[in-house]
């Protein structure tokens, strides 16, 4: 019997500011979690010897090769022995606040803010955040998206020390695809 570990990790992504980003577009951001661990590699069944008639040579391999029972396990040091593993997105949500705000907009027609929803992707083991244009330097987006990660760990010595690690990703369409960002609102539709 093995025991698990749950590990769980809330991502509130607030809001986008503008520093440098010097193209208009659509943009957006991907979130994913993992950690990184030792791939165990099996070396095959210890060679243990149920016959006595093997003299002194039998005796000094088996005094080499610790009694195991079953295949022995080892790890190597090299980087293609690592395995990623990615902690699962399965809740997401927009706050209060932001409901409130992009209800309001909805009312008065396209937000340009808010083009796509936020969504989890599965098989990505990741959270995109919700789609907004960018038109101008220093433009402050509010997101609000909040999204929650689960992963699980065996609980073996030393698994408190375990390294997670987030990978943000920006992602960018060019407005020069649909005509610059003039015509942006024409083809809003395409995006919902």
């Amino acid at each position: 019997m093995s025991l698990r570990a749950v590990i769980e990790v809330v991502i509130h992504l607030e809001s986008f500011r503008n520093i440098d980003l010097f193209f208009q577009g659509i943009y957006y951001t991907r979130f994913r979690i993992h950690t990184k661990k030792k791939v165990l590699q099996q070396t095959g069944p210890t060679n243990q010897s149920t016959n006595n008639n093997h003299g002194a040579a039998a005796s000094q391999q088996n005094s080499q090769v610790p009694p195991l029972t079953g295949d022995r396990l080892t790890a190597s040091a090299n980087d293609a022995n690592v395995q990623v593993e990615y902690a699962q997105p399965y809740c997401h949500y927009v706050s209060y606040y932001q409901q409130e705000k992009n209800s309001k907009a909805s009312k008065q027609g396209s937000d340009h803010h808010n083009l796509m929803p936020a969504q989890i992707i599965d098989e990505q083991c990741c959270f995109l955040s919700k789609a907004f244009l960018i038109r101008y330097c220093e433009e402050e987006v509010e997101v609000n998206d909040i999204v929650l990660m689960r992963a699980e760990l065996d609980v073996e010595p030393d698994y408190l020390h375990t390294d997670f690690y987030l990978e943000v990703d920006l992602f960018f369409s060019d407005l020069n695809n649909l005509g610059g960002p003039e015509k942006w609102q024409q083809h809003a539709n395409e995006f919902e």
